[in-house]
């Protein structure tokens, strides 16, 4: 909601969504973003039977707009973003895609 309006959002032009304490933030494919009061769990609930992954515990994104998986940097290239990961999400991280080296 912004300014009282509610915008709907296209699913698949979300990014990624970064935890801020009680807030999330939604980052979308034309560098929009919108910040809502609500916890990165429920996010992930909500968008758990999309293409979305939780990679890291401040961070849900969209599995489609991961170019690169850095392993030395432990990091993702989302769109023009680097994204950190947890080494525990490492395995479910190279089986969304076909990567090369």
């Amino acid at each position: 909601m912004k300014n009282n309006v509610y915008q709907k959002v296209n699913i698949n032009d979300i990014i990624y969504v970064k935890s801020e304490d009680n807030y999330c933030r939604f980052t979308f494919k034309d560098d929009t973003s919108f910040l809502l009061r609500i916890k990165i769990s429920h996010v992930e609930n909500l968008l758990k039977d999309r293409i979305f992954i939780r990679c890291h515990r401040q961070y849900v994104v969209n599995q489609s707009k991961i170019k690169s998986i850095d392993l030395h940097m432990k990091t993702l290239e989302v769109g023009k973003n680097k994204i950190p990961f947890s080494q525990s999400k490492k395995q479910r991280l190279m089986t969304i895609g076909l990567f090369f080296k």
